[in-house]
């Protein structure tokens, strides 16, 4: 693969670093379709299309190497090369740049970005990724991967709904509780040896000694089998019991109790507990 010696553009003309049409043409149609509001991953693609060469033998146009084009000053004039973009057409491509850059505006310390948790689709139960529109911040839309599946909710009526969620539970810690019975969860084996059991007990002989042996195989296997829902439900109730209701969302509260956070078409949620209980705003005003 050739490297390039001088910036695309451009080339060496006896020696001196001339502007090479077919290139130079391609670089103004970069300015102008980025200025004009394409993304740089558009105009890539559109490039790569069209077969546009980068480099002798090289087409791989990517929005690293634009942003480079973009951003480079010698296409006005500097550091000894002629000019290809007018400087006033430069500048409103960099002012394009910086309200685009959604990154100056964000603070990725803000409990939105915290939310350590999946956030899955209602639908089809995939992930759901959040695009904000760092025009109007009240255009934040959660994406499902898998269905495609689009709800458009704020940070800000997320994280309210989240901590409504949050508070009902403090006030009503009861309603987290699980209705598992531990005879539905007994394995094939476990059923097994404690049939065992009832028949050695059936005998009119009974062989204490065997019937121990089979006893404690049975206690083990039920130890090993046990369920950790309740476990996980008392766990659960003791950390939202010993908190306060809530003026604003808990980080530390949230960690520790939600497993992940479910979203509907209606943009209402439910939060998926650590004892798998779902609870949302829908079963919150049917008990109010």
């Amino acid at each position: 693969m050739k490297l390039r010696r001088v910036q695309f553009g451009y080339c060496y003309i006896y020696g001196k670093i001339s502007v090479e049409k077919s290139e130079s043409q391609i670089v103004k149609e970069i300015f102008d379709k980025y200025i004009h509001g394409n993304s740089l991953l558009k105009i890539a693609d559109l490039l790569n299309k069209r077969h546009i060469e980068y480099a002798p033998d090289v087409i791989g146009w990517n929005k690293a190497r634009l942003k480079r084009i973009i951003e480079n000053e010698c296409y006005i004039g500097k550091n000894n090369y002629p000019v290809i973009i007018d400087e006033r057409i430069f500048i409103k491509a960099q002012d394009t740049k910086n309200n685009r850059n959604t990154q100056k505006s964000t603070n990725r310390h803000s409990d939105i970005y915290q939310l350590n948790v999946p956030i899955v689709c209602a639908k089809c139960g995939s992930t759901m990724k959040r695009k904000k529109d760092s025009r109007n911040a009240d255009n934040t839309k959660w994406i499902c991967q898998k269905c495609g599946l689009r709800v458009k909710i704020s940070d800000e009526k997320l994280l309210s709904s989240i901590t409504d969620i949050l508070n009902y539970i403090i006030g009503n810690s009861a309603v987290i509780e699980q209705k598992t019975l531990y005879e539905n969860n007994i394995s094939n084996e476990g059923r097994k040896t404690e049939n065992e059991v009832y028949r050695l007990l059936d005998k009119p002989y009974i062989d204490k000694e065997t019937v121990m042996q089979k006893i404690y195989e049975l206690i083990s296997l039920k130890y090993l089998e046990i369920n950790d829902t309740e476990y996980n439900t008392y766990k659960l109730k003791e950390e939202f019991e010993k908190s306060n209701l809530l003026s604003v969302f808990s980080m530390p509260l949230f960690s520790k109790t939600v497993r992940s956070i479910k979203i509907y078409t209606t943009k209402e949620i439910k939060l998926i507990l650590k004892n798998n209980k779902e609870i949302g705003v829908e079963q919150m005003c049917k008990q109010q």
